[in-house]
């Protein structure tokens, strides 16, 4: 769990490591079904370039709310990872995918640096 918690917190950082004035819009959050939240928000280009969408599913657990998914410009970065982890669960079963996330965490944070 641990070795997802660090991959997941680099691969977020690793898409905020150039700052050229963007700013955040105020979030807008609504009830979804299952007793869920999703909190949306855009990225707003500094530079006149493409806005990025962000939409955080997050769920209420023990009274505290947790993001389980983020969505960017409409792309799940659960389904993405669910690929990507399952391809390689495949490939080499559960070694390959753990030393696979600790690669990729350790490449992701080199490269924010």
């Amino acid at each position: 769990m641990q070795a997802l918690t660090h991959y997941s917190v680099a691969n977020y950082a690793a898409h905020f490591t150039h700052y050229a004035g963007q700013k955040f819009s105020s979030p807008i959050s609504k009830s979804v079904p299952g007793h869920r939240m999703m909190v949306s928000t855009t990225l707003k280009s500094g530079n006149g370039g493409k806005n990025n969408t962000f939409d955080y599913l997050l769920s209420q657990n023990h009274g505290q709310w947790k993001i389980i998914n983020v969505m960017t410009d409409g792309v799940s970065n659960l389904a993405m990872q669910k690929a990507e982890f399952t391809g390689a669960l495949k490939k080499g079963g559960i070694h390959a995918l753990m030393n696979g996330i600790n690669k990729r965490s350790e490449m992701l944070a080199h490269a924010a640096r």
